[in-house]
């Protein structure tokens, strides 16, 4: 241990080491009995930090007067020239700044310049390409792609490659929410834009193709020399990356999917194209193309040898999930040539931030990462309450624009909004004090932006990103540019130039089509279509267009037809009772169902405050004291305890259903448990004078479609902890039978395993017993249900894997190709559906699901999802349920009829 004297002694040599540095003044210290050194009276360290001061102030100055004096200037001169002849000495401008600004990126002060100059660099190229002149974009991005996938050829042999394009008129499609946008280039030669709004020319395929065609003639370009369609978009699944001819298989999985993504109108648009060119030529060849926002590049390399093989489970069990990379790839392609950075060396970040879509997707050299897929990053930019805001503005008196996003029952990511806020408070027709919380809403806004993209961007220093790009449709709008500014001013990463740019997805599009089709070498085994048919064979087995993949079932298919039946007559929109309201996505469900017209009277049970609270946070177009046919049911107001509103929730539903035995029940945010206690009391089995009635056995039947297309049902999740005798087994096996023979399709071959750890009778597992027993038994089902194949026990992969049963040698009646799987016990059911719904979900797959409790025919169903369930797979479970009602009913009309015809058949003989 150190003594008094040590310790002093060190101090005092640490003191002495300090002032014999010469770093600080001799009066900043106590000296004592320490030697006075001659030193200057600032400090070397002072002196630094007031040089430090002024190079600041000066870089501080350079950066005013950039921005006041030259790029103010370039910004103007950009937005106010027409000819885009004018542009060629501006942009020679901007790239003699870009390299001489090239230091500045070291520069904390000078950074944003920097990134402004390379903005307002990329937005001339693109300003050149005006219709009349070449796409310097294009052929930047081409040239991109030629030097990443044609390495063996030369320059001087991929520019004589060029010449072909002059003979190539391109139609590039990409659809988005509201409209699809179209570029057409001869070559690189551009000869229109344009934007074809639904709500002008509506939504139908074949009158959007039609638009495009009147705008080819008004152009001056006959049909008959459009040589080439892409397309760009699509919710496709797991087509790999690249171009990819439009075969009508695309055609089918984009009509199965349209409900669901606007991007698939993209597809059909080209097609319906595709077909009305091909009758205006000599030739019928043209080549129609598909370009998808999923990419193999999120495969690592050595994956990439599944692409070449004939048959690959390696290649569905690689698939990462969904990343939408057209921007990216855009982006990187361009700054790859610009910066003459190789492609393999570039980080990048990019963000795209449109009206109802988020999403932020990083590169780090040759890997592409979801860093934050679309749903998470929309999550947390779809919580700002807009409407409290649109409110504050009626009290005003401020009358929102009937084209303003503000107020829209639409959920988004918010961008648009708050560009409209910035609108708003730049009229100066509100009050300071409202202007100043308007600010306020549009400041936390940025702050979440920037939050996401330093989530996204953090990671090792080596591999962080040398760029983070924000790409919008609304790119070059004035208050998105203000909101841009906002968000780079959040972004704590000093040294990354943070730019924001259009995707610049149609550039992109041609490229890829042009290099694939024209520039791309013959010889290149790699890219030769011999070999991307076999990819394209495996990609649409893994859409579902072949094998056991061909789609028996979709909740869009079953929406048609509800819809269509309520519009015809045929059935009437049910009643719903939401048990628990207080759940927002439940709310989201019943308000679409309602929208649908799915729904007619719908009541809520919970706290009024609570349910109203999450009305106004979820935006349901719900509205209870408004709609008479919307009703809430108060809970005891005294009961403020979890298990007392629990408690009160049940004693509420129990009174409604005594009154209401018409109404659906659905599941919102309260256990199951409470649910069931009182909602199975509507399955008692009828019984005889003076007996106490029975109940019915109820189970729960979830349906799910994978991204693969498959469709199975799973039993039972949430109903029954597990079967004591194979009689009840059998019950819960007709259940599940019974809703999807009624529900998607009388006529498919079911076929039922039931699923134990292993595939073998033993007394070690008794569930593999009571397996075997209720396959004995359920021949009789066949009298009721038609033929049918059930088989167990039997382990999950042997149900629904086929490489692993032909592995595995198993020669049973179900081998990989189940789909309808019931388990022995609760546990193995839930965790299969949580997996199923969460975990896959999660992975970013699009996995569709809803699901309902029956008990045998002619029962009212009940609409039981997890409380952790998206809004969808609850919309779903409301049209599964009122889809089981309306075929029973339409089903035992059909059979008396046929009865009726008998009868009178019989009387006629």
């Amino acid at each position: 241990m150190h003594n008094g004297n040590d310790i002093a002694q060190r101090i005092n040599s640490l003191k002495q080491n300090i002032l014999d540095s010469a770093y600080f003044s001799a009066d900043d210290f106590d000296l004592g009995a320490l030697r006075i050194v001659s030193t200057p009276t600032t400090g070397r360290v002072n002196e630094a930090l007031t040089k430090a001061a002024q190079l600041s102030s000066e870089l501080n100055d350079i950066a005013r007067f950039f921005n006041t004096t030259i790029l103010w200037e370039i910004r103007h001169i950009i937005s106010k020239t027409e000819n885009p002849g004018h542009l060629d000495s501006l942009k020679n401008l901007l790239h003699s700044l870009l390299t001489a600004t090239d230091g500045f990126r070291c520069l904390h002060e000078l950074l944003p310049v920097y990134a402004d100059i390379l903005t307002l660099y990329i937005v001339t190229l693109s300003k050149c390409g005006s219709p009349g002149e070449e796409s310097i974009l294009t052929r930047i991005i081409l040239n991109n792609i030629a030097r990443r996938k044609a390495i063996e050829l030369s320059q001087n042999q991929v520019q004589e490659s060029y010449a072909k394009l002059d003979q190539a008129i391109v139609i590039a499609i990409i659809a988005k929410r509201y409209a699809v946008y179209v570029l057409c280039q001869q070559g690189f030669k551009v000869l229109f834009r344009s934007e074809i709004e639904f709500r002008t020319y509506g939504t139908s395929p074949e009158a959007l193709a039609l638009q495009i065609t009147n705008i080819l003639l008004k152009n001056g370009i006959k049909l008959s020399d459009v040589t080439d369609i892409v397309c760009g978009g699509g919710d496709l699944g797991a087509l790999p990356d690249g171009i990819y001819v439009l075969t009508e298989k695309i055609r089918d999985e984009s009509w199965k999917r349209l409900h669901n993504s606007s991007l698939n109108r993209g597809a059909l648009v080209a097609w319906e194209l595709r077909e009305i060119l091909r009758k205006q030529g000599e030739h019928d060849r043209i080549n129609a193309s598909l370009c998808s926002p999923l990419s193999f590049s999120t495969l690592q390399s050595h994956e990439h040898i599944a692409l070449f093989r004939e048959e690959s489970s390696e290649l569905k069990q690689s698939l990462k999930g969904f990343v939408k990379v057209t921007p990216l790839k855009s982006v990187a392609a361009l700054l790859s040539e610009i910066q003459q950075i190789r492609p393999e060396n570039l980080n990048l970040l990019v963000m795209t931030l449109d009206e109802l879509f988020a999403s932020a997707v990083r590169k780090t050299g040759p890997r592409i990462a979801r860093e934050m897929a679309a749903q998470e990053a929309n999550t947390t930019l779809i919580n700002f309450d807009f409407g409290k805001i649109v409110e504050f503005l009626k009290q005003e008196n401020f009358v929102i624009p009937s084209n303003f996003r503000l107020a829209s029952r639409e959920i988004g990511t918010g961008v648009k909004e708050i560009c409209e806020l910035l609108m708003i408070i730049d009229s100066g027709k509100i009050s300071p004090g409202l202007s100043r919380s308007l600010l306020h809403v549009v400041d936390c806004y940025a702050k979440k932006v920037a939050m996401v993209l330093e989530m996204a961007s953090a990671g090792h220093p080596v591999e962080r990103p040398q760029y983070i790009v924000i790409t919008s449709m609304r790119a070059f709008d004035h208050y998105f540019q203000e909101l841009f500014k906002k968000i780079r001013e959040r972004v704590d990463s000093q040294f990354t130039p943070v730019i924001c740019l259009d995707s610049m997805e149609h550039e992109y599009l041609v490229a890829n089509h042009l290099f694939e089709l024209y520039v791309n070498p013959a010889k290149d085994k790699r890219l030769h279509y011999a070999v991307e048919t076999k990819s394209m064979k495996q990609a649409l087995q893994v859409l579902g267009a072949s094998g056991i993949g061909i789609e028996t079932f979709s909740f869009s298919n079953l929406l048609d037809e509800v819809t269509g039946d309520i519009t015809d007559g045929k059935i009437k929109p049910a009643n719903l009772v939401l048990v628990g309201a207080e759940n927002e996505d439940a709310l989201i469900a019943v308000s679409n169902a309602k929208d649908y017209g799915l729904i007619n009277k719908v009541a809520l049970i919970g706290d009024p405050e609570e349910i109203s609270l999450a009305i106004e946070s979820s935006k349901a177009s719900i509205a209870p004291g408004m709609d008479p046919n919307v009703k809430v049911f108060a809970i005891n107001p005294l009961a403020l305890d979890p298990a007392a509103k629990k408690d009160s929730v049940g004693e509420v539903f129990k009174d409604f259903l005594m009154e209401h035995d018409e109404y659906i029940i659905m599941k919102g945010g309260v256990d199951t448990a409470t649910l069931l206690h009182q909602a199975l009391a509507i399955y008692k089995a009828e019984a005889p004078e003076g007996a106490k009635p029975e109940r019915k056995t109820a189970s729960h039947t979830a349906l799910f479609v994978l991204p693969d297309g498959r469709f199975f049902a799973l039993s039972d999740a949430a109903v029954n902890p597990g079967f004591r005798s194979s009689d009840t087994l059998l019950k819960v096996i007709e259940n599940q039978v019974d809703v999807v023979r009624t529900a998607v399709d009388n006529k498919l071959q079911l076929k039922v395993a039931i699923i134990t750890a292993v595939e073998k009778e033993t007394s070690a597992i008794p569930a593999t017993i009571l397996a075997g027993e209720a396959e004995e038994k359920a021949g009789i089902l066949e009298q009721q249900y038609g033929p049918m194949i059930v088989e167990g026990p039997l382990s999950f992969d042997l149900a629904t894997a086929p490489d692993v049963a032909a592995e595995k040698q198993y020669h049973g009646k179900i081998a990989g190709d189940a789909n309808c799987l019931v388990a022995t016990d609760i546990n193995t059911a839930n965790v299969l559906y949580k997996m199923l719904s969460k975990t896959m979900g999660s992975l970013g797959l699009i996995v569709d699901s809803g699901s309902v409790i029956t008990a045998g025919p002619g029962t009212m169903p009940i609409v039981l999802t997890s409380r952790g369930d998206t809004a969808q797979t609850k919309f779903n479970s409301i049209l599964l349920a009122l889809a089981y009602i309306s075929k029973a009913q339409k089903q035992r009309a059909a059979d008396t009829e046929k009865g009726n015809l008998r009868l009178i058949s019989g009387s006629a003989d």
